[in-house]
């Protein structure tokens, strides 16, 4: 049963048939053109209306019928990601590091998990551990590393400071390495989340003045009648000669750029200052100011568009040349997306021909074999590369990493709780 099918029931504007027993043939009216008429195989005839209002139904019809749909039209061209990955080359370097990073579990040397550490799955490597002085407060509450590529320093890969003596260890670290940029590649949204515990130490605003941290000796100072030791320990067996009040100042407030696509990123300046707490502290209060850098929208997957990776890689590889201490760069875990800033500084710096494969092969085993772990992360670098006319491939020989350092003795300890010296 047929119904209502234009197609059938032989409407103005269809394809309509006789049967050719019969004389008659179709007839139209004094207001229509004449019909086209053909004969079939099986001497039917065919006729194809063609006035005006027929001729615009069938073209209606014609266009509905042979129209593709979209689901069956040409897809659209893959993203620069995409076909990079699909490169036989590409598959090829990610061979190469699965093989790089299987020696590095083998050979690295982590530090065992400590209180400071925000993943208990991720540890330094000792032979590059950040601070190179592992005294007893930074080696507790500090996880980072220098990064060499090729034997040469880049650049300082730590986590985001938790909140409480992890962030006060770190600021204590400026004074004392007096770094020329720090690079927050923490989100705002991140920051925001009382869950990722990422406190916003970066951003003294005129609202909350000072941020001042307060570390636990100068909350919990108990007296200790010990002539070698000093005159004070602090909860929990820790011994000090000396009290820290940590001031951040903001000197120029973070403001973003306005250059075309790097409205995400922000810059200012901030001053970090000590100011004693103990009357019997000698010496001036150390203040060191330096530039901050922050990307305020981006995620731990950590791809960032290729203006803002090319504006931070070279941000990095100006400050270190332009200072004899390196920058730190800190996301959350400080294996991704600092990892990756720190891959393109070297990508991107005219003088060095490294490879991709050499560069991220290094950055692991000068961190952690986690680091860059993401596909995106090397399709990302790869097609950085790309564009600035470095390899892919091709691994130079790994330099080997430094001994890890001896651990602070106790003597030294007691010497500095003894002379109330700062920790250096």
């Amino acid at each position: 049963m047929l119904g209502n099918n234009p197609i059938a029931s032989g409407t103005a504007g269809t394809f309509a048939t006789s049967s050719a027993a019969s004389p008659s043939t179709t007839t139209q009216s004094n207001d229509e053109a004449t019909a086209s008429q053909g004969r079939l195989p099986d001497g039917s005839v065919i006729a194809l209306a063609t006035s005006p209002q027929a001729s615009a139904g069938a073209a209606d019809l014609a266009g509905a019928l042979f129209t593709p749909a979209a689901s069956l039209a040409d897809p659209a061209p893959p993203s620069p990601l995409a076909a990079i990955k699909a490169t036989s080359e590409f598959q090829q370097l990610r061979s190469r590091l699965a093989e790089h990073t299987a020696n590095i579990k083998k050979e690295a040397q982590y530090r065992p998990k400590r209180a400071g550490d925000r993943y208990e799955w991720l540890q330094p490597e000792l032979r590059t551990v950040w601070p190179r002085k592992q005294l007893w407060f930074q080696g507790t509450w500090l996880n980072g590393n220098s990064i060499s590529v090729q034997g040469r320093p880049v650049a300082i890969a730590t986590q985001h400071p938790l909140p409480g003596e992890s962030l006060d260890a770190f600021l204590k670290q400026l004074l004392c390495d007096c770094p020329p940029l720090i690079v927050v590649l923490g989100s705002d949204a991140e920051i925001a989340n009382p869950k990722e515990q990422m406190p916003d130490y970066f951003r003294p605003s005129n609202a909350r003045a000072d941020l001042e941290y307060i570390p636990p000796e100068g909350r919990r100072l108990q007296p200790v009648d010990n002539d070698v030791l000093g005159s004070y320990l602090v909860e929990g067996g820790m011994y000090v000669g000396e009290s820290w009040l940590i001031v951040v100042q903001g000197i120029k407030p973070m403001s973003p750029l306005t250059e075309p696509g790097l409205g995400s990123i922000s810059t200012g300046v901030i001053r970090v200052r000590e100011r004693p707490a103990n009357p019997m502290r000698h010496g001036e209060p150390r203040s060191h100011e330096l530039e901050v850098v922050h990307l305020r929208a981006t995620n731990k997957d950590g791809v960032m568009s290729a203006a803002e990776l090319a504006w931070l890689g070279a941000k990095v590889t100006a400050a270190r040349r332009a200072s004899n201490a390196l920058p730190i760069l800190h996301c959350n875990s400080g294996a991704g997306r600092s990892a990756l800033v720190i891959a393109a500084s070297v990508l991107g710096d005219p003088t060095s021909a490294a490879s991709v494969e050499t560069v991220v092969r290094d950055i692991r085993r000068s961190r952690h074999w986690w680091a860059l772990r993401s596909e995106d992360h090397i399709a990302c670098l790869a097609l950085f590369a790309q564009e600035r006319g470095k390899p892919l491939l091709g691994a130079a020989p790994a330099v080997p990493l430094e001994p890890p350092p001896e651990p602070d003795p106790f003597g030294s300890v007691s010497k500095m709780a003894t002379d109330g010296c700062r920790t250096q």
